[in-house]
């Protein structure tokens, strides 16, 4: 028997809805960093514009079923009259959107997507339940596993790919969960591992734990799970960096902001290694430079979270260190007196100036005693893993607090008369 018109537009529709959230939650998460950096300065109305069409003709060239050659020109024309779409870029982006087309051709044949009427309800359950496990998993890596990371970096001295490696596993475990290849006994078990390995205090575990056991209960036994998938496709799409202009920090305040970032957090540490008999390359400025470089991206709401530890666990590899004359791994270090404060920053101690009282006490404060068996390793070490506190304590503040207004008034403040700001 034929299909009556009203029950043909609205499997139509929810086609047309499948496609769109394969686009939103899939294909866009793929591609939107590329094009925000891109942009540049440019108003983010225009792109969340562009991403709008951009969804618009995916749909289109799915449903219509069109061409490589026509979808290929429909999507560079788009592209390159945005007006901040370089040719390389936009060369990238077509390729990557024309093999997630062709992801979806694996599942639907051309004849049924000429009449999606003929599409079998198998087939549009596959297409809806990848998108469903997309969305579970990119909540726990960008909101369940976020927040754990950040409890990692900041109660532990757990280096930044110990835990990076312990979140891709996790993702992994919950993909396998929901092909049914693992339970939450596996889960659990592994969480109770990596977490006695890392010896943690309790607090710490229990806050882990329950982070992500109780996200996986939520999930499995949820009764209404169309409402929460819908709450989650909400958060997801609001956290797509695609943000207001009014979110944009002043220029001046982030030049501010990296004058201190520069003065207070990193200099110290070189000045460290400065007259040791060692060389270090990159030259000291260079890396100086290039750390500015991506907080400023971080700031500017060019760089996620994620890109930005990246981004300075690579520039740390970068650095090479030598001995000019010194035999062995010990070095002296200056004369001048450091402090750390709770954020693990050194500060330069000025004469006739009472010291501030640590806020709390750091296992790095024996590290630089005179008698320590401190390597330029070691500080280089250091430096970069209070820049991984750093860039997550402003991902924090940034969620919340869009011009950076409370930490820009605290690092502006003088304490005991000198120009230092102890977090």
């Amino acid at each position: 028997m034929p299909y009556r018109e009203d029950v043909l537009m609205q499997k139509d529709n929810k086609f047309k809805q499948e496609l769109t959230d394969f686009f939103y939650f899939i294909i866009w998460d793929s591609i939107s960093q590329i094009i925000i950096e891109s942009a540049g300065n440019v108003e983010q109305r225009k792109i969340k514009n562009l991403q709008e069409q951009l969804c618009q003709l995916f749909v289109d060239s799915v449903y219509k079923n069109q061409s490589h050659s026509q979808f290929k020109t429909s999507f560079s024309t788009a592209l390159r009259s945005s007006g901040f779409i370089g040719e390389l870029m936009e060369e990238y982006i077509v390729e990557t959107l024309s093999l997630f087309r062709l992801r979806l051709f694996n599942i639907f044949s051309r004849e049924q997507l000429k009449d999606n009427s003929r599409i079998p309800l198998e087939k549009y359950i596959e297409l809806r339940s990848s998108i469903e496990d997309y969305i579970i998993l990119s909540y726990l890596d960008k909101f369940v596993l976020l927040n754990v990371i950040k409890v990692l970096l900041y109660s532990s001295r757990i280096s930044f790919a110990e835990v990076n490696e312990f979140r891709i596993r996790l993702i992994e475990i919950f993909r396998e969960i929901l092909d049914g290849n693992t339970t939450l006994k596996d889960l659990t078990e592994y969480l109770e591992s990596e977490l006695n390995r890392m010896s943690l205090e309790k607090i710490t575990r229990d806050f882990i734990s329950a982070s992500i056991i109780g996200y996986f209960t939520t999930i499995t036994r949820l009764d209404n799970y169309t409402e929460i998938m819908d709450q989650m496709k909400s958060v997801i799409r609001n956290k797509i960096p695609v943000l207001s202009d009014t979110s944009f920090i002043h220029t001046q305040r982030i030049d501010k902001i990296l004058e201190w970032l520069t003065n207070e957090v990193v200099t110290p540490f070189f000045d460290l290694l400065a007259g040791n008999n060692i060389s270090i390359l990159p030259a000291p400025n260079n890396v100086v430079s290039s750390i500015g470089t991506i907080y400023r991206k971080q700031l500017e709401r060019k760089f996620s979270l994620e890109m930005v530890l990246d981004r300075l666990k690579l520039l740390e590899k970068s650095i090479q260190i030598s001995h000019k004359m010194r035999v062995g791994n010990r070095f002296s270090l200056p004369t001048i007196n450091y402090m750390s404060n709770k954020f693990r920053v050194v500060q330069k101690e000025f004469k006739n100036k009472v010291a501030l009282k640590l806020e709390k006490e750091s296992e790095w404060d024996n590290d630089l005693s005179a008698d320590s068996d401190l390597t330029p390793e070691r500080v280089i070490e250091m430096e970069f893993q209070i820049l991984f506190y750093l860039a997550a304590f402003l991902d924090n503040e940034l969620s919340f607090d869009y011009q950076l207004d409370n930490f820009y008034n605290v690092i502006i403040q003088n304490r005991h008369g000198t120009n230092q700001i102890y977090l």
